[in-house]
């Protein structure tokens, strides 16, 4: 029994002698130097990592951790110090260490080269949520795209966090985008002028900047800019359509027709901020824009922000991503039509009811298609190209998001 106990003893020392040295070897022991310097590092791209929130504080972003190259220019082989110097050396400077945050096809066959002075690490990065469009996110987050150097936290390198609240409805513009065919597109915006939803279909393309040609899409707004002058309504015939728009145009001349698309904001280079593709320019206006929209382009945020007087009582607001917009407060901007003008064009434009809610809607080809209704919030709502033909649908959906926002 006492051979036992001792042997028993010298066995229960050897395994915690073991275990000793296994806890040093996993966390006590130095760890090997990384093979790059870890003070604050240069990316060759900018880095956004700013976390956006919608309406209601959801989360349209979310943090990952992406694969990138620290660049340590002393240990590359010749070859490869000239190609990536070439590219990434600041004009008239030599190339330094840097990490290469990258997208390229080159920077994908980098990953795999293994050579001296190229090192695997990782970036963090703020990226779109599933069912969030790249491009809109990008248009929100331009300008805060951070050029500082990042910091080596024991991960990876990553940058100052930062926030934006916008106005955008993650549950709307899920609802909208799910019915959009292929080649489609939608934006929804309030009525202080923010935007509730953007999209395309296929999701991340910049179709929901590229213009079309605009038609008579803006022919309810244009009459009511008409109506500002009782004088060119008088002794106009008794006919309607197209013949009624040419003799008011012709009497409107095209400096009064310029100058009412001006004040609709259609002369700006952008309508939202940070929008990746600039408006197209207004062209030279001839009397057939008021009865044909020719030679008119136009995305659709130019279409919506024109229709804001629709809902506003008469005032073109800025379009706008902000939860808390920065161009004030409505009475900055004076009404270029008067409510009761806006309502006389309500009653003659067909109108859809859902749920009690009332949306006017204005469809006159297959290029642009407008729903506004003044109920909560207010709401324009326009679709393009292949979305037209699911107006009554993306109207029934936005009734039911505003009855229950």
């Amino acid at each position: 029994m006492y051979w036992t106990r001792r042997a028993w003893a010298g066995t229960s020392a050897a395994v915690f002698v073991g275990i000793l040295a296994l806890s040093w070897w996993m966390f006590l022991r130095p760890a090997a130097p990384l093979p790059f310097a870890q003070g604050p590092t240069a990316t060759v791209h900018p880095v956004t990592d700013v976390m956006v929130f919608g309406a209601g504080g959801v989360r349209l972003t979310q943090r990952h951790w992406i694969s990138a190259l620290v660049i340590v220019p002393s240990r590359l082989p010749s070859w490869a110090h000239k190609e990536l110097a070439s590219r990434y050396a600041p004009h008239g400077h030599s190339l330094e260490q840097v990490i290469w945050n990258g997208r390229s096809s080159l920077f994908h066959a980098a990953l795999q080269w293994n050579i001296p002075g190229l090192y695997l690490t990782k970036v963090q990065e703020a990226t779109a949520r599933s069912g969030v469009s790249d491009t809109m996110l990008a248009a929100i987050t331009e300008g805060r795209k951070d050029s500082r150097p990042l910091q080596w936290d024991g991960r990876g390198f990553a940058g100052p966090k930062g926030s934006i609240h916008t106005t955008v409805s993650d549950t709307l513009m899920v609802q909208l985008a799910s019915l959009l065919p292929a080649g489609g597109s939608l934006v929804a915006v309030n009525g202080s002028g923010g935007l509730l939803a953007q999209t395309g279909s296929p999701l991340g393309r910049q179709i929901s900047w590229q213009p079309h040609p605009v038609g008579q899409a803006l022919t309810p707004v244009m009459l009511a800019m008409a109506l500002n002058d009782p004088h060119l309504y008088q002794g106009l015939p008794a006919t309607g359509g197209s013949r009624l728009l040419e003799e008011l145009g012709s009497r409107w001349h095209t400096a009064g027709i310029a100058g009412a698309l001006k004040k609709l904001g259609w002369d700006a280079q952008e309508t939202v901020p940070g929008q990746p593709v600039g408006n197209p320019s207004l062209p030279r206006i001839s009397t057939a824009v008021m009865a044909q929209g020719r030679d008119l382009w136009g995305t659709g945020d130019e279409v919506a922000r024109a229709y804001l007087p629709f809902i506003t009582g008469g005032r073109v607001l800025p379009i706008h991503w902000l939860a808390t917009p920065v161009h004030g407060t409505s009475g900055h901007y004076p009404p270029v039509t008067q409510p009761g003008t806006v309502r006389q064009i309500d009653a003659v434009v067909p109108s859809e009811v859902v749920g009690g809610i009332v949306f006017h809607v204005w469809r006159p080809d297959s290029n642009f298609a407008v729903a506004c209704t003044s109920f909560h919030q207010g709401m324009v709502l326009v679709l393009e190209g292949p979305a037209t033909a699911e107006t009554l649908t993306a109207v029934q959906r936005a009734a039911v998001w505003l009855a229950h926002p």
